[in-house]
């Protein structure tokens, strides 16, 4: 049997693949600390990072979740000077988004430090 998948057909598959990845880094999310709690404000920033972070190469959910992460902790993080040049350098993804992960959380942990010292 032969089976014929039209554009609709293909369409369907490919938003049903994105809904699936979106659940997949929000289910991530809830397991950071503070994290997002209102879908209504969640969506205007994870949906446009997601699509940012596709554009850039990370197309892996492991290495979208990294760099999810990451903005999670350091919203900014994209805008440095620093992580442009590495997003354009030859490096892996998996070596990109672990070394950004690897970051953001220090300097969660480090800010966290301080406000116990305040």
């Amino acid at each position: 049997m032969v089976y014929l998948l039209t554009d609709d057909d293909l369409q369907v598959f490919q938003y049903q693949q994105l809904t699936v990845l979106r659940n997949s880094l929000i289910e991530h999310l809830l397991t950071l600390p503070n994290p997002p709690d209102d879908w209504a404000v969640l969506e205007p920033v994870l949906i446009p990072q997601i699509r940012l972070l596709r554009s850039l190469g990370f197309v892996e959910l492991q290495h979208l979740k990294r760099m999810i992460e990451a903005l999670h902790f350091i919203p900014g993080l994209l805008g440095q000077a620093w992580v442009i040049k590495l997003l354009k350098s030859p490096a892996k993804k998996e070596s990109i988004s672990k070394q950004l992960q690897l970051f953001a959380q220090r300097q969660y942990q480090a800010n966290k430090g301080d406000d116990c010292a305040s």
